[in-house]
C-alpha cells in the first residue's frame, strides 16, 4: 500500500474528470491531505474540492502519487513549504490565500510566493499577518522552517 502523508502537493498534469475535457493544472492553487483520509484541492476561482482518499485508488508511479477512480485521475507530487507550519494554519482555519493577501495588503499570489520560497517576507508583513490572523500563536512556531506540533490552545 502506499503511504503519503500531511502535506502540500502539487498537480503533476491534467487532471482528468470523466465527460469532461482535461482541466489544466493551474486551475488549481494547492492540495492537501488531511487526516491521511481527504485530499482537499484549492482552485484558483475559489473552487475548492475535497474527495475521501477511500473511493480512490492510489498508487505510485514514477514519483508521481496517482488518485483515480471511474470519473477522476490526479497526478500529483510533494512540494517544499518554506513556512510548513504558516500554511498548516492557513489550511487548518480553513482560510483562502486570497483573503490572507487581502488581510495583509498584498497582491493575489503573494502568500503563495512566500511559502514556495519564490518570494520573501519582511518582518513588518509578517508581524501583520500574524496579528490578523493568528495572534493566538507564537510568532517562532509560524515562520519556522521546521514542521513543529502546536496543542489545541495553539501553544507549541
Amino acid at each position: 500500500m502506499f503511504r503519503y502523508t500531511e502535506q502540500n502537493y502539487e498537480i503533476t498534469k491534467k487532471v482528468k474528470l470523466k465527460g469532461l475535457k482535461s482541466v489544466e493544472k493551474d486551475r488549481f492553487s494547492k492540495l492537501h491531505i488531511i487526516d491521511k483520509k481527504y485530499l482537499k484541492i484549492y482552485g484558483r476561482m475559489g473552487m475548492d474540492i475535497t474527495l475521501n482518499l477511500d473511493e480512490f485508488c492510489i498508487y505510485n508511479e514514477n514519483g508521481s502519487i496517482i488518485i483515480c477512480n471511474q470519473n477522476v485521475h490526479i497526478s500529483i507530487s510533494p512540494i517544499d513549504i518554506t513556512y510548513p507550519n504558516l500554511d498548516a494554519e492557513i489550511t487548518r482555519h480553513d482560510i483562502s490565500y486570497r483573503m490572507v493577501n487581502k488581510l495583509i495588503g498584498k497582491k493575489d499570489g503573494y502568500i503563495q510566493d512566500v511559502l514556495n520560497g519564490r518570494e520573501d517576507i519582511n518582518l513588518s508583513t509578517a508581524l501583520k499577518l500574524k496579528e490578523a490572523l493568528f495572534n493566538h500563536l507564537d510568532t517562532e512556531y509560524l515562520f519556522s522552517n521546521d514542521i513543529k506540533l502546536t496543542t489545541i490552545e495553539g501553544v507549541n
